[in-house]
């Protein structure tokens, strides 16, 4: 359920006022330039995150398996390389 609010955070501001604030916008060019030199940082944050996730998740599979002894060093590094 979604509710409008009614309220404002800021007292005496207004989205009348809000809806005329000028502000500069960036020329098509700048934005290709930014999205150049940002897409590629971008990309190599979500491939890390998603590595990191998984890194996670074999450890925390592997980790107790390990300590327990049921399973030993060979059979997790097998079981690494089927997961990598």
């Amino acid at each position: 359920m979604r509710v409008k609010s009614s309220g404002v955070a800021v007292p005496g501001l207004n989205s009348s006022a809000v809806k005329s604030l000028r502000f500069p916008a960036a020329s098509h060019e700048v934005v290709d330039g930014f999205s150049r030199l940002a897409d590629p940082v971008n990309e190599r944050i979500l491939r890390s995150a998603n590595e990191s996730k998984l890194l996670a998740q074999v450890r925390d599979t592997l980790l107790p398996k390990l300590i327990s002894g049921e399973i030993r060093i060979p059979d997790a590094e097998r079981i690494v390389s089927e997961v990598a």
